[in-house]
């Protein structure tokens, strides 16, 4: 798979990339690197793909050329409603 973004896990963590307006999850455990899982479709030249936890849970942030669009995530890699961050 070609990508446009990715992150870099600490070990033991999942990794996500976007390619071709597509966010991907490819869930880590037992040491292995499993199989891309689509979580989030329809994104605009994504160039960056994030995890960050914040006091109320995890979220997934997607950098697009025009916004940044944050879900809520978690370990089993569903994802919320999409809520796009404000620039500062």
């Amino acid at each position: 798979m070609q990508t446009d973004a990715t992150s870099t896990p600490a070990t033991g963590d999942d990794c996500w990339a976007a390619a071709d307006g597509v966010s991907y999850r490819f869930p880590f455990a037992d040491g292995e690197l499993g199989d891309a899982e689509a979580l989030i479709q329809e994104f605009q030249q994504p160039t960056r793909v994030a995890l960050f936890t914040w006091d109320d849970g995890a979220y997934l942030d997607v950098g697009e050329s025009h916004r940044v669009s944050r879900f809520r995530y978690d370990a089993a890699g569903v994802v919320g409603d999409q809520e796009t961050v404000p620039a500062t």
